[in-house]
């Protein structure tokens, strides 16, 4: 704060009101003299003025105040300017898993933050208008992760640690009040480019998702042997759990149930928009510890029913249904024997009607 006074008046003007735009408006005016009062001529005639003494004394303390902020602004500017350093990086939030609602008002997305101190990630979820505004903060435990709106909008689906295992969790998106669902254990083994992990049915009653069933092959203090070269290309621990493809309802009380079973790995789910058929990618040949042959088959929730729809030696992933059912497209390579360096340079889109016949490379 800045005061300037005399006998008769005083006035006080509060410093956050001066940017250095507005110090710089006020400096041309002070330069131009103060707005006359009154003028009268004198003995040598000359015109003389008469100028407030307040306005006089007011325009003096706005003038210095603003060569100081303008000074310090200078001064903050240059400090700025310098190169970033590895303390700069660990303060920058990320945002991801960004899922819109079907009526097109609102996104859901994640914020990321590193704490350096415990050599950790946190990340929430948070809530905002398509249009703009305030985000939302939803949730506060620093574990939220993959926010999925249910088809009604009311509704959000996520994952978040419940016993130390990987949940899904409902909120309710007006009170902010979330519960549990189910347990979606996860396996430590890769499987790169892959798709969804869970997803609402169109119809909103069901929810579908992919988790490890088994126990771990090898105890925490086991010797570890791998047998072929496809878990040489990662670095780190395979647990060989295989994960199959789950379905529970979204409301009652019903364990989840599986439906897909063997000795193979399902991934990448997407409903039919009937509602009545999962599509998901897996290498069913037994050849999987050898080759990636990954292909795109459907399940039905009800009967167990699978249906193979593409046959190659070629690695689909990442497939989705066309809005009326009849055509699914996906990411494939064009060249047989494909390994998990070939897709920079050799991933095409694909369109295959969904019964598996006219198989069309779109680029």
């Amino acid at each position: 704060m800045i005061m300037a006074k005399n006998d008769n008046s005083e006035f006080r003007v509060p410093l956050n009101r001066f940017s250095l735009e507005k110090c710089q408006k006020i400096h041309a005016a002070v330069s131009s003299g103060p707005k006359k009062t009154n003028s009268y001529i004198n003995k040598e005639g000359i015109t003389m003025y008469k100028y407030s003494k307040t306005l006089a004394v007011g325009i003096l303390a706005l003038a210095l105040l603003c060569n100081v902020l303008y000074v310090q602004s200078k001064e903050k500017a240059a400090i700025s300017k310098r190169p970033m350093e590895v303390e700069d990086v660990l303060r920058i939030n990320s945002i991801g898993s960004a899922d819109i609602s079907l009526d097109g008002s609102l996104v859901a997305f994640v914020v990321t933050r590193m704490d350096a101190e415990k050599n950790q990630n946190w990340s929430d979820i948070w809530l905002m208008k398509t249009e703009g505004g305030e985000p939302i903060k939803l949730t506060e435990d620093g574990v939220s992760e993959l926010p999925k709106w249910s088809p009604d909008g009311r509704s959000l689906a996520f994952v978040a640690p419940e016993d130390g295992k990987s949940a899904i969790w409902i909120m309710d998106v007006r009170t902010k009040l979330r519960r549990f669902l189910t347990y979606m254990e996860r396996s430590s083994m890769v499987i790169g480019d892959t798709g969804e992990e869970f997803a609402w049915s169109p119809d909103g009653t069901m929810i579908a998702f992919v988790a490890a069933v088994g126990q771990p092959a090898y105890g925490p203090d086991e010797i570890r042997v791998y047998r072929t070269h496809k878990f040489l290309a990662w670095a780190g621990y395979a647990d060989l759990r295989r994960r199959h493809v789950f379905v529970i309802p979204f409301i009652g009380y019903s364990p989840a149930k599986q439906v897909t079973f063997g000795d193979t790995d399902e991934h990448s789910i997407a409903w039919n928009p009937n509602s009545k058929e999962i599509l998901f990618v897996s290498d069913r040949t037994g050849l999987d510890e050898w080759h990636f042959y990954r292909d795109l088959y459907t399940v039905s929730p009800e009967t167990l029913e699978i249906k193979r729809i593409t046959n190659s030696k070629a690695m689909e992933f990442q497939a989705i249904w066309s809005p009326d059912g009849t055509k699914i497209a996906y990411l494939s390579c064009k060249r047989d024997e494909a390994s998990s360096d070939l897709f920079p340079e050799d991933t095409h889109v694909w369109i295959v009607n969904a019964d598996g016949s006219g198989i069309m490379d779109m680029t």
